[in-house]
């Protein structure tokens, strides 16, 4: 993302608006995010997951915390 800020502060300097270099450092970013997913073989398996709400993965969180045993120090 700095690289493509950069970029359109060298190339357009009387572009100080963020949201003039804040859309193409988005765009740069999402390619490097997508090019490692493929690297590291995450691309392809969001068919591989049920979606699940805010609500029920708010459950899930607090049955796990709730037994979770706690610390105490001595």
């Amino acid at each position: 993302m700095t690289g493509a800020i950069r970029k359109v502060l060298w190339e357009t300097p009387e572009k100080f608006d963020p949201r003039d270099y804040n859309k193409p450092a988005r765009e740069a970013m999402k390619k490097v995010v997508a090019q490692r997913m493929v690297e590291f073989g995450q691309a392809g398996h969001a068919g591989d997951f049920k979606p699940v709400s805010l609500d029920e993965m708010a459950k899930v969180y607090k049955s796990r915390l709730s037994t979770r045993k706690t610390l105490t120090r001595s």
